[in-house]
């Protein structure tokens, strides 16, 4: 499957999230790791959706593999407000997963 084609997938499953169909939403996100495998915004995108299903196991899950993607982004991209995002939303998902074992 092609870039093009696996933003497509990815695209109706966050539809699905949008409209509150998660069985749905769910299928269609892991559809599109499946079918390209992993990259970052794939994988942003799973523990994004775990997370806001307070499914926060699953999502540090997700979270591991985003933080290796990462390394691979260049130092400009954390100064960007995305950037900033993502890490926020990393901090935050670890302290609330660290909480869990507690």
């Amino acid at each position: 499957m092609g870039i093009i084609v696996q933003a497509r997938v990815q695209a109706v499953g966050l539809c699905y999230k949008a409209i509150g169909n998660y069985k749905r939403a769910e299928y269609w996100l892991l559809r599109g790791e499946q079918e390209n495998g992993p990259d970052s915004s794939t994988t942003y995108n799973l523990a994004n959706f775990y997370w806001r299903r307070n499914d926060i196991r699953k999502s540090y899950q997700y979270i591991k593999k985003l933080k290796r993607f990462l390394k691979k982004e260049p130092k400009g991209f954390f100064k960007t407000q995305w950037g900033k995002d993502i890490l926020s939303f990393i901090d935050v998902a670890e302290q609330k997963y660290k909480q869990l074992d507690n």
